[in-house]
């Protein structure tokens, strides 16, 4: 009985140690450590998206507080926690670029993840295949165990063992590394549907959102040339051509606190303010105007 366990083990730590390809080896594990630098890659990725998002809704839920406060002393708190999110309204580019580089991670490091995933497919089968002539044979589980404690068998096998031992150790760093790679990839791809729905909900709500236009403060030379146009005098007097629109002192003077705005003033809040006007030679009225 016993010359025949020591021929099955001796016979399958032989067939183990045939698979002994250092090359191979070397191959195989390189593949399955680029598939979980990749599955860490997009993990990353999608972490630090995620923290952006997040970002969005700290702002928003800080502002819906800061509006619900009641009361003075409520509402002494509330502008504390909106001052600290100002941006509660989502900013229309903000937005599109968290699209952007969801769609990055989508259509670059996760189909890279795939890739890799796919070509490290050779070294599952080969980690497979060693696993199964370690474990079983048709007459079931004998081997590891059996052979690390029979010594009429070890005698026999000789230096097959040590060979055993390092297609196992290669088998095993492989089955590791390819087993972090699967739970990171998994992880961050569960993360995606969700993270799409929200920047959708975020540019939904950006959208919405009322433009407001933001001026620069102006400069003191500005200043004065406002207060030059605002001041008294003929109101016929022609102070600017903007964009082939004549502006009189008259016109301006309907910008005036309380004043009614004249329909030859109107064309002017709503023209382009990107395109510069044409001024007149004027000493009180510079080209800021």
């Amino acid at each position: 009985m016993e010359e025949e366990q020591a021929e099955i083990i001796r016979r399958d730590l032989e067939a183990i140690s045939t698979e002994r390809d250092p090359e191979n080896e070397a191959h195989l594990l390189e593949l399955c450590v680029e598939a979980e630098v990749a599955a860490l890659e997009v993990e990353e990725l999608v972490t630090t998206l995620s923290a952006d998002v997040r970002a969005h809704d700290t702002a928003q839920e800080a502002a819906d507080g800061a509006e619900a406060a009641d009361g003075a002393e409520a509402a002494d708190g509330a502008e504390a926690v909106a001052e600290s999110a100002p941006d509660a309204v989502p900013d229309a580019a903000e937005v599109a670029a968290l699209s952007d580089r969801l769609e990055a991670i989508q259509s670059g490091a996760l189909v890279r993840a795939r890739q890799a995933n796919g070509e490290a497919a050779p070294a599952r089968e080969w980690r497979a295949s060693v696993l199964d002539k370690l474990w079983s044979t048709e007459d079931g589980p004998h081997v590891l165990q059996p052979w690390r404690t029979r010594d009429f068998a070890l005698e026999r096998a000789g230096g097959l063992v040590a060979a055993a031992d390092a297609v196992y150790d290669v088998s095993a760093r492989m089955h590791a590394s390819l087993q972090q790679g699967d739970s990171r990839l998994a992880a961050a791809e569960a993360a995606l549907p969700s993270l799409a729905e929200r920047i959708e909900e975020l540019a939904l709500a950006a959208a919405a959102a009322p433009r407001l236009l933001a001026l620069r403060a102006l400069t003191e030379e500005e200043e004065e040339a406002v207060d030059a146009a605002l001041a008294g005098g003929d109101s016929d007097e022609m102070l600017v051509d903007w964009n082939n629109q004549p502006v009189t002192r008259g016109d301006m003077s309907t910008l005036q606190p309380r004043a009614w705005l004249n329909d030859e003033v109107k064309p002017l809040l709503t023209s382009s303010p990107f395109k510069s006007p044409s001024p007149l030679t004027h000493p009180l009225y510079p080209t800021t105007l």
